[in-house]
Parts: C-alpha cells; structure tokens; sequence
C-alpha cells in the first residue's frame, strides 16, 4: 500500500509543478496584454486544480489506512518531506496568485481611466450634430 501512495505522492508532485507552470503562464499572458488566451489559461489551471485536489484526496486516504507495518521511519520522513514541499508549493501559488490578482486591478484601472476618458470626450461633443450641416 505504501508503494501505490508513493506513486500518488509523485503524480502529486507532478501535478503541481503544472499548476505553478500554469499559473506563470497566466500571470505573463496579463502582464503582457493578451487578453484572449486568459480564459483558456483559467480554465486549464482550474482542471489541474481540480485534478490535484482528487489525487491530495487518494494520498490521504492512503496515509490514513496505512498498516502499522508499513510506518517505518523511512516511510514516515518520506510523507513529511512530502507535506513540507507541498506546503512550500502552495505558498508559492498563493505569492503569484496574489500577483495575478494585482496585475488585474491594475488593469482595471487602467481601463476605467480609457473609459473615463472616452466618456468626457464624448460629452465635449454631445451638443453638435454634425450630420445636419449644409
């Protein structure tokens, strides 16, 4: 049994360098303006997630029903160097989530201020009709 949860800790691991792959992917695709492949990146990183959280779900199951033969010390230090590195790895998300989250209130920003601008613009010129003219 230890050696099915091994092989889940692995794909885990796995797993999780897609979703900080994944997640760079999508803060360079804000950073760098390209809106149209943002919804495909979201929805790419969320199945991964999903995927993650399923895989986390079976690595539980089988550490909680794990013999007591096989909680060898070896097997032990191995889940918790496991725990320690899939807790770093959620750190990391979290720091570019936050980034992502950033990034996108910058643009909101930026885009209300075109909005804005447009808007007085179109305001200066509300009184004139300029197709009336002979």
């Amino acid at each position: 049994m230890i050696d099915r949860c091994i092989e889940y800790i692995m794909i885990h691991t796995d797993i999780f360098n897609a979703i900080e792959k994944s997640t760079r992917n999508l803060l360079d695709a804000i950073k760098s303006g390209n809106v149209d492949s943002i919804e495909q990146l979201t929805d790419n990183r969320d199945q991964v997630i999903k995927l993650s959280e399923e895989v986390y779900s079976r690595i539980e199951s089988f550490i909680n029903n794990l013999p007591q033969e096989e909680l060898t010390k070896e097997n032990i230090e191995l889940i918790k160097a496991w725990s320690f590195d899939f807790s770093d790895q959620i750190n990391l998300i979290q720091k570019l989530d936050q980034e992502i989250i950033d990034s996108l209130n910058n643009e909101k920003q930026e885009i209300s201020k075109e909005i804005g601008e447009i808007y007085k613009l179109s305001q200066k010129f509300k009184g004139y009709n300029l197709n009336n003219l002979k």
